[in-house]
């Protein structure tokens, strides 16, 4: 494919140790980014499809992770997706509505590989050879897990001397791809305003439901009890809905990612159903604000919690740390009633 080879026709590889320490400089180079800008040309070919040629103009940011991008496909009409850190906004020219979701119907990792995301992405990876292509530029070939899910052999093309990507590519059974950085900048003064979708006259919004949300609603209409959900001041994120029984109880499970990154189950069925705590674990009561809630140590590892916001029953589970932090917001913060319940 057109665009996936090597920036150098030759460069000599070095031993594992040695390519380790420059996969340790790669690493401490960009251990430095919180923004990034750059224009990339992303390559895209998989099997019985025509090749894709995107061109990107990309902005990202860390703490909290958020996006800006413009991407071009020659015939195609232009596609503008923002994600300010907690909504994703997704346009594409000449529409009359822009849509506002909570998560996108399609995943836009994989174009914003080329930004702050890509540190991460190197160290998840498993390093295969090092080479060096002159004197500032060295070349990583290692395995990655990438965001699609697949696992693909890797190349990163990397300046040290500038502290930029050149170019990374990836190879799989089912197809390749690459994306080169021109302009790429390290730590640019990136304004909130970057992050911020701002429509033309005219172009009014279009809110959609994630498909998480939508089974939220489905879920609603199976029980007979209300659905509790936690504050946004919690500001933990739903990532899964599902109705099942227990004991012969319907219930509802909602699994949540907490801000450090862990999960988070909560279960809820009718508070008329008096349930009994899992075996073998020991509760003491604990007030946290306006809840009283039972408290004790799962056998394994985490935490356990169960509380009742008027008829509904919550049973929370997860590590120590998440449990308490959200029982302590949800108890500051519990009222009647409100969205989503």
């Amino acid at each position: 494919m057109s665009g996936c080879g090597s920036p150098s026709s030759a460069h000599p590889a070095v031993h594992q140790s040695a390519a380790k320490e420059i996969e340790r400089e790669v690493a401490k180079s960009m251990s430095t980014w919180e923004t990034t800008s750059a224009k990339v040309i992303d390559v895209v070919h998989l099997k019985r499809h025509a090749t894709r040629t995107l061109d990107l103009a990309l902005d990202t940011a860390s703490s909290p992770m958020r996006y800006a991008v413009t991407i071009n496909q020659r015939g195609q009409k232009t596609v503008t997706i923002v994600d300010d850190g907690r909504n994703t906004t997704s346009y594409t020219q000449g529409s009359r509505h822009y849509q506002v979701l909570s998560s996108l119907p399609f995943s836009p990792d994989g174009v914003r590989l080329m930004g702050v995301t890509l540190p991460s992405l190197v160290s998840s990876s498993t390093l295969v050879g090092a080479s060096t292509l002159n004197r500032n530029e060295v070349e990583l070939k290692m395995m990655t897990p990438l965001p699609s899910g697949i696992t693909a052999r890797t190349e990163l093309w990397y300046n040290l001397n500038l502290g930029v990507p050149i170019r990374m590519s990836a190879h799989w059974q089912g197809g390749e791809f690459s994306q080169t950085a021109t302009n790429f900048q390290v730590n640019p003064n990136l304004s909130a305003s970057t992050f911020t979708f701002h429509p033309e006259n005219g172009i009014t919004p279009e809110v959609v439901l994630s498909q998480t949300l939508t089974d939220l609603q489905l879920a609603k209409a199976a029980v007979k009890f209300p659905i509790v959900l936690p504050p946004s001041l919690a500001d933990v994120t739903l990532s899964n809905v599902s109705v099942g029984s227990a004991n012969g109880q319907t219930v509802v499970i909602l699994t949540y990612i907490a801000p450090n990154g862990s999960y988070l189950l909560v279960t809820e069925r009718s508070a008329a159903a008096k349930q009994k705590v899992p075996s073998g674990v020991s509760v003491t009561t604990e007030p946290f604000g306006n809840l009283s809630t039972q408290e004790g140590a799962l056998p394994l590892s985490g935490e356990f919690a169960a509380f009742s916001v008027q008829s509904t029953e919550i049973w929370l589970e997860g590590l120590a740390s998440s449990v308490d932090n959200l029982l302590t917001v949800w108890g500051n913060n519990v009222s009647a009633g409100g969205p989503g319940t």
